[in-house]
């Protein structure tokens, strides 16, 4: 497993590095290593995007119950 720096990954990737690095401060990248001021990730590291893609709150159906989530849907 080599390690290349964030900067390096991200160029790679195509994504940003400033996001990539408040990732790794929230937990979100636990495999990544700070030596001196520079992150290091595995090469082979692989992102997932835990993001919802339909719009759609997780929960909303069963926190707010079926008589809110059809009278938002019918504005």
């Amino acid at each position: 497993m080599a390690l290349i720096t964030l900067k390096d990954y991200a160029e790679r990737r195509e994504l940003n590095a400033a996001t990539l690095r408040q990732r790794i401060l929230r937990g979100g990248i636990p495999e990544a290593r700070k030596m001196g001021r520079d992150w290091f990730v595995p090469e082979d590291l692989e992102l997932t995007d835990h993001r919802l893609k339909d719009g759609a709150f997780a929960g909303r159906y069963e926190k707010y119950g079926k008589r809110y989530y059809e009278a938002r849907k019918n504005k």
